[in-house]
């Protein structure tokens, strides 16, 4: 599992990079004084600029920091400054007395600017403006109403290279404004992503088959702070129903919560409005917020926005779940991918309880195995996860799902965070959405704008538990009622009516006392149920006395479920003792994953039965780790019985799988058997599969059930495919004996290569062979090795090299393969004072790559060889004496080789970075 990284960076807001007028924020509107009385003042405003920013080297740093879901996409650049009303600008003086000051703050080369302040306060009748030069984008008016308890404040962006502050002061309350910048915002890169620019897999929330959530989406926002678009967050219900205006985000976008939620900005609705790519609106925003709960375990944030979203906003407060045990077949997440507009993501199959990772706390996270629609990117980080009732139930804290991999994502729990094992007021969720200690697991969202509709008596059935949609080999089966008292009134008394089929209605009547919002549990009588479909359908009345309650669309549940006479599939587990790392799925013939199930403890012993209906079916464990569960960590396995005939393992890598089938005519079948040289393999590699099955056979067909793939060859008993993408793949083998044809699967893992840091001491003379290199492998899986094109030497460190290009072939246990190459150099000249002033630039870029050569050309002739990492060699250019300067080398981005040489003498080399622009 990959590391949750928790160092992170502040949260902020933008509004929009295209040409229209926009009017963030909570402001006031109206124009700024100067656009209507220019004879007034003067024409001249006092100009501070800001420092130059080296962007070359912040785009080389966010090539190399920011490649993680939980890391934030960085575009602008945080300048302190400290100018204020006091030190900078100019003060007019109007004949009634008020009082005009303007300040332009010019950002040379920026794409946009936003401010921060440090000390803000406007006192009634005051008014702030921001606009650019020709007046096309306008922000404020700014008023008494932006004033924040902590008197901090942030404006959007002006997207110019200049930003002009208009302050207005009445005489009235002369001197008594305060307005300090603290830090300009230079953004260097567009701070919206275009519209539609994530990963091509995302889905819009407006595409028609999702209208059903539309409430939802109502709820997300983006949260971007101080140059870094950064998380997604969700506002979200109480039990009061009070609108207060809280939001559910992730712990870690926030590296200092208390000081940087004051200055951080949420940006609601950036949505399109069809399913097709197009650009959202940009003005709906809300500046600051108050740390109400947060804790490392589940990674949860819980926030109090500084005011409400306005009615225009059309926020929508989303419900909630803390029931663990509720089904979870279906979940969705709506997020803002890379900062883009808002996208939706679903997952059909059932969720595993999990943690985060080895030193986590047990059953902390939801665990999505795979998006089916969709996936997630940074900036989803915190992004709500909901049940299929649209209830959230977790909040996203990382994991490994992309558009090119179909892999799982963690969300944070609702219910552990709910509590946090008795943790303080500050680290649990529970004293702030249920105020009241209702005790109540479920709470549907509302729509604040509009008033709630008093329903006195309105008792709600919120489900049937200890039932399922097939029942294996029982005579009986005994339901559990769940209902909620949803009205304004306390419920006293209550009936429930429930039958069987077409049995006689039976009746309970409940005297209980359930306050609003306050959820009971009624356990009915056993039904002796029938092979075949069965129905039972549970209703309410006479609530409070009434014949029914006020509210008649939720009194009644039906549910059917199938009972079958077979025994279930008995499944007995031993963990081992990183039992995080362990999941298992029963997958169908045709593909369909039916069980799914982790989050297991370690050194555990579990027994769990599964009906399953007639058919075949492929059991797979996997293990994170690639160690399985036995005997590296622990004496792990285990047992799959059906009907008698018990299948057994634990010792493997990542994968093991077995073939079964439930059905009475299937006990004496074969069981078709398949061999794969490699489960766990690199991109581009050969993967070939073998029908290993134990009788006489023939195969009629191979498929891969999901993903895509290219089929060497999957004609006859083997068959050979290649992947370009990395992922989890499922390949499906269908076998005949000419009375029975059965089909069994072969997972596949398509895992990432890795990298390789070279240590080098060159040769210090021209006499003497004494190079060393040390190759360490950056990720794969020991052990590997090492195939010199110079030697028949099989190890990663070498001493007594002479100088020279050395190329080297490394293989990991998973058959990954990594090609490098480097130097070891030397010098043959006598003048190794001028040597030594030789000078290359570290970064190149279509701007210009710069080499000072001071060796006279006299000498000898000079030369730079630009090579991939590889040892290919690209381009090879002619030196001249002094200063070199190349420009548009028309390489893709990325990291080379250069080498200085004098004929075939090489006298300097090293690697360098080379950003495309």
């Amino acid at each position: 599992m990959k590391k949750i990284n928790f160092f992170i960076f502040l949260c902020f807001l933008i509004i929009s990079i295209s040409t229209k007028k926009v009017d963030a924020q909570l402001s006031s509107g109206g124009q700024p004084y100067s656009l209507g009385n220019q004879q007034r003042l003067r024409t001249t405003i006092p100009i501070k600029r800001t420092p130059a920013i080296d962007i070359v080297a912040l785009k080389k740093e966010d090539a190399m920091l920011y490649n993680g879901k939980e890391q934030p996409y960085r575009f602008g650049a945080e300048i302190p400054v400290d100018w204020s009303l006091k030190n900078a600008g100019e003060w007019v003086q109007l004949d009634n007395g008020d009082r005009i000051w303007r300040l332009e703050i010019q950002a040379k080369g920026a794409v946009a600017m936003n401010l921060v302040y440090d000390d803000f306060y406007l006192p009634k009748g005051a008014k702030l403006y921001l606009y650019n030069k020709d007046r096309s984008q306008i922000l404020g008016a700014f008023t008494e109403a932006n004033n924040k308890s902590y008197q901090r404040f942030a404006t959007s962006f002006i997207f110019d290279e200049t930003t002009i502050l208009e302050y207005y002061e009445p005489q009235e309350v002369l001197a008594q404004g305060r307005i300090e910048i603290g830090t300009v915002i230079h953004a260097y890169k567009p701070p919206f992503l275009d519209y539609g620019d994530s990963g091509a897999c995302n889905v819009n929330v407006n595409c028609p088959e999702w209208e059903r959530w539309s409430d939802q989406k109502r709820s997300v926002a983006m949260i971007i702070s101080n140059g870094r678009r950064h998380c997604t967050g969700a506002m979200i219900n109480t039990t009061t129903q009070a609108c207060n205006p809280f939001m559910l985000t992730a712990n870690h976008c926030f590296g200092n919560p208390e000081r940087d939620l004051e200055t951080a900005m949420f940006f609601f609705n950036y949505e399109s409005t069809t399913c097709e790519n197009e650009d959202g609106p940009t003005h709906q925003v809300v500046v600051g917020a108050n740390l109400l709960a947060s804790n490392e375990p589940s990674d949860f944030l819980l926030i109090e926005l500084s005011v409400s979203p306005p009615p225009d906003y059309n926020v929508y407060y989303a419900g909630w779940s803390i029931d663990v045990n509720a089904v979870t077949d279906t979940t969705f997440c709506m997020h803002h991918p890379q900062g883009d507009i808002k996208k939706i993501s679903v997952n059909t199959q059932n969720n595993l309880t999990s943690n985060a990772g080895p030193t986590s706390f047990n059953d902390t996270h939801w665990r999505v195995s795979e998006w089916e629609t969709g996936t997630t990117e940074r900036i989803s980080s915190g992004c709500p996860l909901f049940n299929k009732r649209g209830q959230i139930i977790g909040q996203l804290h990382g994991g490994e799902a992309s558009c090119n991999n179909q892999d799982y994502d963690v969300f944070g729990k609702l219910a552990y965070s709910w509590n946090n094992q008795d943790a303080s007021v500050g680290q649990r969720i529970r004293n702030f959405l249920d105020p009241i200690n209702s005790g109540i697991l479920h709470i549907e969202g509302r729509d604040c704008q509009e008033k709630l509709v008093q329903v006195n008596n309105d008792m709600a059935l919120a489900g049937i538990r200890n039932t399922s949609s097939v029942v294996c080999g029982a005579s009986t089966i005994q339901p559990t009622v769940e209902l909620l008292n949803v009205g304004d009134s306390t419920i006293n008394e209550f009936t429930l009516n429930y039958r069987l089929n077409d049995g006689a209605i039976q009746r309970i009547a409940v005297e209980e006392t359930l306050a609003t919002w306050q959820y009971t549990h009624i356990e009915i009588a056993p039904f002796a149920i029938e092979l075949g479909e069965n129905e039972i359908e549970v209703s309410i009345e006479s609530v409070n006395g009434l014949a029914f309650d006020e509210v008649s669309t939720n009194d009644t549940i039906r549910i059917i479920f199938q009972v079958l006479d077979i025994e279930p599939v008995e499944l007995q587990l031993l963990t081992d003792r990183y039992a995080y790392e362990t999941s298992i799925e029963i997958v169908s013939a045709a593909g369909e994953r039916i069980i799914e199930e982790g989050g297991f403890k370690n050194n555990d012993t579990l027994n769990i039965a599964y009906c399953l209906e007639p058919g075949c079916y492929t059991f797979f464990i996997t293990d994170n780790g690639n160690d399985g569960i036995c005997c590296v960590f622990g004496e792990g396995g285990y047992t799959l019985n059906i009907g008698g005939q018990e299948i057994s393992g634990g010792e493997f890598s990542n994968i093991d799988s077995a073939f079964f089938c439930v059905q009475a005519d299937y006990t004496t079948a074969f069981s078709p058997a398949i061999s794969a040289d490699k489960k766990s393999t690199c991109i581009g590699d050969v993967v070939t599969l073998t029908n290993t099955t134990e009788i006489a056979s023939f195969v009629i067909r191979w498929e891969l059930m999901n993903g895509v793939g290219e089929w060497l060859d999957r004609n006859g008993e083997t068959a050979q495919m290649v992947f370009d993408e990395l992922g989890t793949y499922d390949i499906q083998m269908t076998v005949t004996n000419g009375i029975d044809t059965l089909t069994t699967m072969q997972r596949i893992e398509i895992i990432d290569g890795f990298e390789v840091d070279i240590e080098i001491e060159h040769v210090s003379d021209t006499t003497n062979a004494n190079g060393q290199v040390a190759l360490v492998p950056l990720g794969g899986t020991a052990p590997y090795t090492y195939i010199w094109g110079h030697s028949t030497d099989t190890i990663g460190i070498l001493s007594d090299l002479a100088a020279g290009v050395y190329d080297v072939t490394i293989t990991d246990a998973n058959g990954c393969e990594a090609d490098t190459s480097f130097s070891l150099i030397y010098t043959s000249l006598d003048n190794t004072s001028a040597i030594e002033q030789m000078e290359v630039a570290s970064v190149a870029s279509n701007f210009g790559w710069r080499i000072y050569y001071p060796i006279s050309t006299s000498l000898d002739e000079a030369w730079v060889d630009i090579i991939q990492l590889n040892g290919q060699k690209i381009r090879s250019i002619r030196l001249y004496e002094g200063e070199n300067t190349f420009r548009n080398l028309n390489l893709l981005s990325g990291i080379y080789l250069y080498q200085i040489r004098q004929r075939q003498t090489i006298l300097l080399s090293d690697r360098f970075l080379y950003v495309r622009d």
